[in-house]
């Protein structure tokens, strides 16, 4: 791709001889459909994008406000033959046709999803595997069980007891420093308890992040007490929210509960959210005077309260992907366009910090704008960040070359083009 030093335009030259499953070819047609049909979704995918234009069969130009960041990483998004994506989102989702290396042979919702080769891939050759199927176990000492005994030869994401479990006995594993988890409090809300400064505050001085990391992660969580972690871009040694029960106390007294009070901590089911540690900052919240009822919800409704209807006089519980771009990282929690945990205010000037930041080249600039986005939202307590989780996927001796939390990918994916197993 090329882009435009001014930042007024984004040249994407598309690979040739590829097409959708169904026979339609992969061309800048294709490739418009697509991008617009992103760009006409709720969530606002394609940032500063104005306008696309074909400008020959294998070349596309994507018209941008200015350069940002973002957009690139945001085209990691899958695709779909136009002739399926005019079926609308019942199709998209349900009977899926890309250019990928399987297709969609069986999806029974909540049980499995089986796919076959397809040959008429474009990287000739493979791929190597004749099908895979996905088997989705709930209950999570069942999946452990079934991988043990070979029933499956990979499993991902498992709960923290059995990944500490499976770690003893050697399996074979890759990892990845994977999302960013916290709470977010109800501060949009001028009557909410959570309005106020010193109460936001208090919630953060009063969670053990690192107790709860050694003695609930063990290995899986690693204490986040700053939006962006040691050794990352934007974070700022020395600003961490250190675990002060004492003045957590202090400051609900001065926000006018001395003795506490009563609220909620929405949270979604693993692996979303680990039960263990919730109920660990239940206890902590606890200890000074904030008894929080947890409300667990089915990922659906955790959702649907994030993004459309909001949640009042509680906590709800957080999870992003810890983007290897930061920027990436701050648009996807704090963009308005996005209206993600819309019911946590944000600090005055946050959308247009969030610009500066993905329309900003030079490297030194952009630290800078980060480190202060990174100090606004501590300096306001806009959020209670809490761990980053260690995203983990064991293997049997029998699965090579997954791809799956290779370090140089982003978090959700992996090669089915190039597994093999072995006999």
């Amino acid at each position: 791709w090329e882009i435009d030093p001014n930042g007024k335009f984004t040249i994407f030259h598309l690979r040739k001889g590829v097409t959708f499953q169904d026979g339609t070819p992969w061309d800048a047609k294709a490739a418009k459909a697509n991008l617009e049909a992103i760009m006409a979704a709720p969530i606002v995918s394609l940032p500063g994008v104005t306008s696309i234009d074909v400008i020959d069969d294998y070349t596309i130009r994507l018209n941008t406000k200015n350069y940002n960041e973002v957009l690139i990483s945001n085209l990691t998004v899958p695709i779909s033959s136009p002739a399926n994506l005019a079926k609308g989102n019942d199709a998209i989702k349900l009977s899926p046709v890309g250019t990928g290396p399987f297709t969609l042979a069986e999806f029974k919702r909540d049980t499995s999803i089986k796919y076959q080769k397809w040959d008429g891939y474009w990287d000739k050759g493979k791929p190597y595997l004749d099908g895979i199927e996905i088997d989705i176990i709930p209950e999570a000492m069942t999946a452990s069980a079934a991988f043990q005994r070979g029933d499956t030869q990979w499993i991902d994401q498992p709960s923290i007891p059995v990944g500490v479990d499976l770690k003893s006995k050697g399996y074979a594993y890759t990892s990845i420093v994977g999302n960013e988890l916290g709470l977010a409090p109800d501060s949009n809300n001028p009557n909410s308890i959570f309005a106020n400064l010193k109460v936001r505050q208090a919630v953060n001085y009063a969670i053990d992040r690192k107790s709860i990391s050694d003695s609930v992660g063990r290995g899986f969580l690693i204490p986040r007490a700053q939006w962006s972690n040691t050794g990352r871009p934007g974070y700022i040694p020395g600003m961490d929210f250190s675990y002060d029960p004492a003045k957590a106390k202090q400051l609900l007294a001065e926000a006018g509960y001395p003795n506490g009070f009563d609220t909620s901590i929405i949270y979604p089911p693993p692996p979303y959210a680990d039960e263990n540690a919730v109920l660990a900052v239940q206890a902590n919240l606890a200890a000074v005077g904030i008894n929080a009822k947890l409300d667990k919800v089915e990922n659906a409704k955790w959702t649907e309260e994030r993004y459309n209807s909001g949640w009042k006089d509680g906590l709800i519980y957080m999870q992003s992907g810890a983007f290897a771009s930061m920027s990436r990282s701050f648009t996807m929690s704090l963009d308005a366009s996005r209206h993600d945990y819309f019911s946590a205010a944000r600090p005055a000037g946050t959308q247009d910090l969030l610009l500066q930041i993905g329309s900003t080249i030079d490297s030194k600039a952009k630290e800078a704008l980060m480190q202060k986005m990174t100090k606004q939202l501590q300096d306001n307590a806009t959020f209670v960040p809490l761990f980053f989780s260690v995203n983990t996927a064991f293997f049997s001796p029998t699965a090579h070359d997954t791809g799956r939390y290779d370090a140089r990918q982003q978090l959700s994916l992996w090669s089915p083009q190039s597994a093999w197993l072995s006999k």
